[in-house]
Formats: structure tokens, C-alpha cells, sequence
């Protein structure tokens, strides 16, 4: 998979309506509480219930910040042909 996700990145790359982005989902999200101090809330991992990796989600404007599990093929035609369908982010979750 990791061939197909670089050349989607490469693809990409300079697209304003499609992204292909990777995160370590080990990293914590964090906020700022009502003192302005910085504080860790849960991991990505955590967050989007990762299991196993790696892991594919997309996000547009149906699935919204929430995005929701990549379920198609792996190789690099079938999430080509997914992005350009629905003008989509995909996000590689390792």
C-alpha cells in the first residue's frame, strides 16, 4: 500500500478540493482550556477508535471532522478513483 498511498500523494499534491494526508495516530489532540494552558484530551488513535493499521479514513463535506472508515480497495486505482468521486481527504492512520 505504501507505493499506491506516495503516488496519491504525489498526485495530489498541489490539489485545492482533494488531500491525501498521513498522521501517527500515537499523537495526542489537544486544546486549550479557560486559561489558555494547552492540554492533552485523547489520542487520534483514541479518538477515531483505530485498531489496526494501517487505516484509511476520508473526510468531505458529508462526513465532517468525525470522517468515517475507507472500506474500498487498497491499491492505488480504486482510492483514485474514490477521491476524484467524491473530492474527498483521504487519511492514512499509522
Amino acid at each position: 500500500m505504501r507505493q499506491a498511498w506516495d503516488k496519491l500523494g504525489g498526485k495530489y499534491n498541489s490539489s485545492r478540493s482533494i488531500s491525501v494526508a498521513e498522521v501517527d495516530c500515537s499523537r495526542f489532540v489537544t486544546h486549550t482550556d479557560e486559561e489558555g494552558v494547552m492540554r492533552s484530551k485523547e489520542s487520534l488513535c483514541q479518538r477515531f477508535g483505530i485498531k489496526s493499521y494501517p487505516t484509511v479514513f476520508v473526510f468531505n463535506g458529508a462526513t465532517g471532522v468525525n470522517g468515517t472508515l475507507y472500506k474500498g480497495k487498497q491499491t492505488y486505482e480504486a482510492m483514485d478513483a474514490y477521491l476524484e468521486e467524491q473530492q474527498a481527504t483521504l487519511c492514512l492512520i499509522s
